[in-house]
């Protein structure tokens, strides 16, 4: 798809553009550098585990 450039909210705004459902990523902070707002798909943000760490 030659999504490999894409960052941030040109990366959401193509998915949706091209049909997708659903947005996973691992970037907690998603919502707090994107305005969400009117999306049309569903974003899910994956829990990671640090070394050591406990969900």
């Amino acid at each position: 798809m030659g999504w490999g450039t894409l960052q941030n909210g040109a990366l959401i705004a193509a998915a949706e553009a091209e049909g997708f459902d659903v947005f996973l990523t691992t970037d907690k902070k998603l919502k707090y550098q994107q305005n969400l707002a009117g999306r049309r798909l569903a974003i899910v943000v994956l829990s990671t585990l640090m070394a050591g760490g406990k969900l």
